[in-house]
C-alpha cells in the first residue's frame, strides 16, 4: 500500500475518529494526517493538521505529545522556508523558473 492509498484509507478512519471519538485519539488522528500530507510535500494541508491536533492536546493537557506536534509543525516550517530562501537565492533555481 503506497503513501496516497494509506492517506485515503486514513483519510476514512479519520473522519469516523473526529465525529464520533475521544479528543485524544482526535488529536492522534490530526497528527498523523499531518505526517501522511507532510510525506505528500502538501505542507499547508500538514500545518493546519498539526495545529488542530495541538489544540487539541493543549485542551486535554498532554505534553509528551505536545512536543510531538511542536516537532513536526518546526520541521514543516522548516522545509517551507528552506524552499522560500531556496527560490529567492539560489540563482540555478532562479534562472531555470522552478
Amino acid at each position: 500500500m503506497g503513501v496516497g492509498a494509506g492517506a485515503i484509507a486514513l483519510s476514512t478512519g479519520a473522519r469516523y475518529i473526529i465525529e464520533y471519538g475521544d479528543r485524544y485519539s482526535q488529536a492522534r488522528t490530526y497528527h498523523q494526517l499531518g505526517m501522511v500530507a507532510q510525506e505528500l510535500r502538501e505542507y499547508e494541508q500538514a500545518r493546519s493538521h498539526y495545529q488542530q491536533a495541538l489544540d487539541i492536546i493543549i485542551e486535554v493537557g498532554d505534553r509528551y505529545s505536545q512536543s510531538s506536534t511542536y516537532y513536526q509543525l518546526g520541521k514543516v516550517l522548516e522545509e517551507t522556508d528552506r524552499r522560500w530562501w531556496i527560490t529567492k537565492h539560489d540563482t540555478r533555481v532562479a534562472k531555470s523558473g522552478h
